[in-house]
């Protein structure tokens, strides 16, 4: 049977080779273009030395030899022409009652679609809305296969594996990809990415409730197509990442499939294995199937796209038009980069348009040009009916759908002002990503490594050289428009993220396809060459080249980024650890994580029994005040690891333990730490609550008190207590109870105090119940430790303190969880926050903070707000301090009542210095906050010192009287007089030479 062809290629099959020798300059060829290939891999060596210029200029020179050597090795010139119309009749649509039947289906989808796209726009409908839509699919596959008569099947299979060897070095490709995406498949990635426990959460509620079908998922921005196949996943394989990580497998394993067919299609079955090859191998498609994240899915479906147009334009065959369609419009459904290879094809069509003008017209007048019409109306209406939920959603919900691509753009924000300098620096990076630097994100690549292997990186140049050699050969057409259109998701993309692998993903069919013309150019030129030797001398070293360069991506990948602390840290490792953990400790625990990893996605998909947790609250952390009576579980990440320390002092008989990740240095025992553990039992937690209560005689002298001590003493959890059945003695005593309070929340609050005989209340030094009134109402206490003395004087009943915090409708007792006794102290700053920049009109909270080293995880009001803290500064000794602040944005230090510093700029470090007393110094720190990233920190340089953030014991709030401050230790240094040997002199009084009574030159 004829074939026609657009040029793409004269045959599907591999040029015919002759008998005859060879001439000499062929030989010279193939030892030029081995010479290039040597140069080339020394300019690449300059790379990896970042000897940018060095190695771009020996490039340049490889690649115009390798030109010149191999030129003639390409494919044939472009020759256009269409279908066959002779073929029209069997190729193109049945005739009769099938026609009408599959017309008249198509037909039907198109109504059933027009339905459902109203249905999409009402939540209510949702769920009819997919079943409708689905429906519209299955009628247009369905009228279009009935429309279209059947190719046979084993002769097709045939042409697409034409010879057993063809199958079995197809299959030794596809284990090495198997080989590269299961291996250690359930350790690496160690953690699971927030994305990818995101799309987990919503696949499991699509399971949950039949009802949740969303058509967009804003939080990071896919669609619910993407979602339904983790939901599949999930059901089929079993609840767990590896079941959804599977589904990029498959997608990585299909990329590799439909490379050979799109190769095989386009130049023969050795271009289709070579290049299936490089995709099965090269880690970075390797790094994106194993990942269950969008991305992976775009090179698949740019592959049978490409597959099924070229295939289209050989043969005409609507069936083609209906694939391609499919192909497109699920594209446009998973990751937004397959857009670009949209724009790609569109760019190319119209590059053809004006550069084939006449070959097209000349091909159209000979007939058959209505089946391409034909074919081009179904492959956009099959577009249409597949994409149109997302259509339909971002015309009604343009801010959700373009929320995320509006938030990592460069034309929004970037830290580079100058926004032509900005792009011209992430295009040099992106260009140069596959050779010299490659992506710096741990989860997309070995950080900063070429994205290509050494070997791969030389060919890619090599095969952009022949294919600038021919830049309108089709196929080298749409290539050398897709390397710069695919590069534009990851360089119109944050700046400092440059380069952007996963972004630019789209670009992968380009470069796959510049890596394998320069083999099988050299393929073709050697087998030309060494034709009367045997097939070895050809085949050894390719297959020690293909040997060499899967050695080269599985040691990179699996073993190299394997132990790699940044790609381990990068797929949230301290939160996978902490959703691993509180998955083993169930849900009797009380949780309480660092802001970092509280409620994050991970936590959530791996350990879903656990719904309540809570904040770490920072910086006043401990003690811990939950009062629920269970254990509690404190994972802290590593910033946060001053808090785990405080715990060891605090809580000493609590469980400790540090999690850690891969070791950086070789000789390291173990890595850096990921996550810190506290377990607390209710014993523990109970060791600091409490206030210490003292009975004391009023009888007793009180310098002999002070020597035999009180009547009796006890930590007591609460203040109530029943004379005399309570006290140690009937009469003549008093009871003192001593320790922190603490206020949960900053307002006013209400306290009762029940004595026998007249009592005292006293918060932070200042009474406020004394003698035999009963009552204070609406005290001001800011959120945080106070200190708290209650004292009762004896007689018969009840001696009892009740409180009512803001938020409490009716007064109780004081409860434990309140009540601290040492090593819990009242230390820190005041802290007054401000509703606005200005420090102005009543304070919306008012907070104790234990120390001023701060970012501000949580912000405590809406920016912009402002605070002022106020308290004492401590001087353990006098001299010069130096006193420093650095603030985002902004803050100001005053000094018994003087400015000292202002900052200079957000972020940077500023001090001076001061001339302080031992002892106590009035101390203001005034801060605005009205940018991101929140943060504070108060430092100082003691006289005998080094810098370090202001410890909280040198810290107090306002009160109206503070401890006395510990004197310093100091020893007595005895002092004696030298006693002195004379050695010998030099010179002598006078003016003579070597004598001293005026200065002389030296």
């Amino acid at each position: 049977m004829p074939v026609a062809t657009t040029g793409l290629e004269t045959t599907a099959n591999e040029p015919t080779l002759t008998n005859q020798l060879p001439p000499r300059r062929t030989l010279n060829r193939l030892a030029l273009a081995l010479v290039a290939i040597a140069m080339a891999g020394v300019g690449q060596m300059a790379f990896a030395q970042h000897s940018l210029w060095d190695g771009l200029l020996l490039y340049l020179v490889a690649t115009v030899l390798f030109v010149r050597a191999l030129i003639h090795q390409s494919y044939p010139h472009f020759k256009f022409s269409l279908a066959n119309p002779r073929l029209a009749n069997t190729l193109a649509v049945t005739k009769g009652r099938w026609q009408t039947v599959g017309l008249g289906l198509i037909g039907a989808a198109v109504v059933v679609s027009s339905l459902s796209y109203t249905y999409f726009g009402q939540e209510a409908r949702l769920h009819l809305a997919w079943w409708l839509y689905l429906t519209s699919l299955g009628l247009l596959v369905a009228g279009t296969i009935l429309l279209t008569p059947a190719l046979p099947f084993r002769p097709e299979l045939n042409r697409l594996f034409p010879t057993r060897q063809i199958v079995m070095v197809l299959a030794v490709i596809f284990g090495s990809a198997l080989f590269m995406r299961l291996f250690n498949f359930t350790q690496q990635p160690f953690g699971i990415w927030f994305d990818e426990a995101e799309a987990g959460l919503a696949a499991r509620h699509m399971l949950a409730d039949p009802n949740y079908r969303p058509v967009f998922y804003q939080l990071i921005n896919v669609t619910g197509h993407f979602l339904a196949t983790y939901a599949l996943a999930l059901r089929w394989l079993g609840d767990s990442i590896y079941a959804m990580r599977a589904v990029s497998v498959l997608f990585g394993l299909g990329g590799v499939l439909t490379a050979y067919l799109f190769g095989r299609e386009l130049h023969g079955p050795r271009f289709g294995l070579a290049l299936a090859f490089f995709v099965a191998v090269a880690r970075w498609h390797v790094n994106f199937s194993r990942i269950a994240m969008t991305g992976i899915d775009t090179p698949f479906f740019e592959f049978l796209t490409l597959f099924f147009l070229t295939r289209l334009l050989k043969r005409g065959y609507l069936r083609d038009a209906l694939w391609a369609g499919l192909a497109l419009g699920f594209g446009l459904t998973f990751y937004t980069a397959f857009r670009l290879f949209i724009l790609a094809l569109v760019v190319f069509v119209g590059v053809m348009a004006l550069r084939w003008t006449t070959q097209v017209v000349n091909a159209m007048r000979q007939g058959g040009w209505q089946r391409y019409l034909m074919a081009a109306v179904l492959l956009i209406l099959t577009v249409w009916l597949v994409f149109m939920p997302v259509v339909q959603f971002a015309l009604d919900n343009p801010d959700a759908f373009w929320y995320r691509t509006q938030q990592i753009s460069i034309l929004t924000k970037r830290d580079q002002a100058d926004l032509s300098k900005a792009l011209w620096e992430t295009t040099q990076k992106h260009l140069l990503m596959f050779n010299f630097e490659g992506d710096k994100n741990g989860r997309h690549n070995l950080p900063g490594a070429p994205m290509l292997d050494p070997i791969m990186g030389v060919l890619f140049i090599l095969g952009l050289g022949l294919a600038l050699a021919r830049p309108f050969h089709p196929a080298n057409t749409v290539f050398l428009i897709l390397l710069p259109v695919a590069l534009i998701g990851g360089i119109f993309s944050l700046d400092f993220e440059a380069p952007q692998s996963l972004r630019s993903i789209a670009v992968m069919p380009a470069i796959f396809y510049f890596v394998t013309l320069p083999v099988v150019a050299l393929g073709r030129e050697a087998e030309t060459v060494m034709r009367p030797l045997p097939k070895t001398w050809v085949l050894g070293p390719a297959v020690a080249a293909a040997v060499a360069i899967f050695l080269i991506n599985a040691h990179t990948y699996l073993v190299i980024q394997a132990n790699d602390f940044a790609s381990w840290n990068a797929f949230s490792a301290p939160e996978t650890i902490t959703g691993r953990q509180m998955a083993k400790l169930g849900p009797d625990y009380t949780y309480i994580l660092s802001p970092f990893l509280t409620n994050h996605p991970t936590t959530q998909f791996l350990a879903p029994a656990i719904t309540q947790q809570q904040h770490l609250s920072l910086p006043d952390a401990l003690p811990v005040r939950d009062a629920s009576g269970h254990p509690v579980a404190i994972f802290m990440h590593p910033d946060d690891v001053w808090v785990f320390n405080n715990a060891k002092k605090m809580y000493p008989n609590a469980q400790f333990e540090t999690f850690f990740g891969p070791r950086i240095l070789p000789d390291s025992e173990e890595g850096p730490p990921s996550v810190y553990f506290v377990g607390l039992q209710p014993n523990d937690l109970m060791s600091v609550r409490g206030l210490d209560l003292r009975y004391w005689s009023t009888t007793a002298e009180p310098e002999t008190q002070f020597f035999t001590g009180p009547l009796a003493s006890s930590r007591a959890f609460n203040i109530n207590a029943t004379w005399p059945q309570d006290s140690p003695v009937e009469r003549d005593f008093y009871a003192e109870w001593n320790g922190i309070l603490y206020a949960p929340e900053y307002g006013p609050y209400d306290f009762r105090l029940v004595t026998p005989a007249g009592g005292l209340l006293e918060i932070d030094g200042i009474p406020v119940i004394e003698g035999t009134a009963e009552t204070i109402e609406d005290l001001l206490l800011a959120e945080g430790n106070h200190q708290i003395r209650v004292r009762a004087e004896a007689g018969q009943g009840q001696a009892a303190l009740y409180w009512q915090p803001p938020s409490q409708d009716d007064e109780s007792l004081i409860p434990a969880w309140a009540l601290y006794t040492n090593p819990v102290t009242n230390h820190g700053l005041r802290g007054s926050f401000y509703p606005n920049p200005d420090w102005a009109g009543p304070p919306a909270l008012q907070r104790i903070d234990p120390f001023l080293d701060t970012y501000f995880h949580l912000i405590p009001l809406k920016r912009p707000y402002s605070v002022e803290w106020e308290g004492a500064l401590v001087a353990p000794q006098s001299g010069i301090y130096r006193l420093g602040l650095r603030a985002v944005q902004e803050g100001q230090l005053f000094i018994d009542g003087q400015s000292l510093l202002t900052t200079t700029g957000p972020d940077v470090y500023t001090e001076a210095p001061i001339s302080l007393d031992a002892g106590l110094h009035s101390l203001l720190i005034r801060y605005r906050d009205t940018v991101d990233r929140s943060r504070i920190h108060l430092s100082w340089i003691t006289p005998n010192g080094a810098i370090q953030a202001i410890p909280t014991d040198y810290l107090w709030p306002p009160m109206a009287k503070y401890p006395e401050p510990t004197a310093p230790v100091t020893d007595e240094i005895e002092t004696q007089p030298i006693r002195l040997h004379h050695i010998f002199s030099i010179g002598a009084p006078g003016s003579e030479p070597g004598q001293f009574l005026e200065p002389r030159d030296v």
